[in-house]
């Protein structure tokens, strides 16, 4: 409708961010909601609608009359099932968190530091998908780090050589300095 002074169009059928196969964006009709991709074909994920990890979002509830600020700012932070599906956004979560996990472990290989791991847990809230990070809603466990820890220390900058490779299984080999450990990442 042109007679709302709105400048907002909608292309509906139409790929308008990333024609593929070398179409434009009115031939290219070959789009895939990407609420609904297979985690296993996700290489990055925008957590604008699933929200951050580290909010430790639930899902807002429909129809919520916003009466206050407090209200307000509270489902803010929540993810709106009319732009995203709740339930693959915690698959996304979860698999932020492994990679968290991951980083620790890997901090405690260079470092020798456990207490890195003092986070874990210690948040019991939606731990299946919070992996233990989380307390409540928007109460995170944040990563605590040694004194003095250089990341370098972990790619052979002074500490010990540590690389990681996931084949096509999921299972990631750890090598550190020279030893090897395989491990298998949390299922999805």
């Amino acid at each position: 409708d042109n007679n709302n002074n709105n400048n907002t169009t909608i292309h509906i059928g139409e790929c308008r961010r990333y024609p593929r196969n070398g179409r434009n964006h009115e031939t290219n009709r070959d789009c895939e909601d990407c609420r609904v991709t297979d985690i296993k074909n996700v290489k990055t994920v925008h957590f604008t609608a699933c929200q951050k990890p580290f909010n430790c979002p639930v899902e807002r509830p429909r129809n919520v009359v916003i009466s206050d600020r407090n209200t307000a700012m509270l489902q803010r932070y929540r993810v709106n099932p009319d732009v995203a599906i709740y339930e693959k956004c915690l698959l996304y979560h979860r698999k932020w968190f492994t990679y968290r996990r991951e980083l620790e472990d890997m901090i405690v290989e260079a470092s020798g530091d456990v207490r890195v791991r003092d986070g874990r847990r210690k948040g019991g809230f939606m731990k299946d998908y919070f992996l233990d990070y989380c307390e409540e809603e928007k109460v995170y466990i944040p990563l605590k780090l040694p004194k003095g820890f250089e990341f370098s220390s972990m790619y052979g900058g002074g500490g010990k050589n540590i690389t990681r490779q996931r084949n096509n299984k999921g299972n990631v080999t750890t090598t550190y300095g020279g030893s090897t450990k395989m491990s298998e990442e949390a299922a999805i």
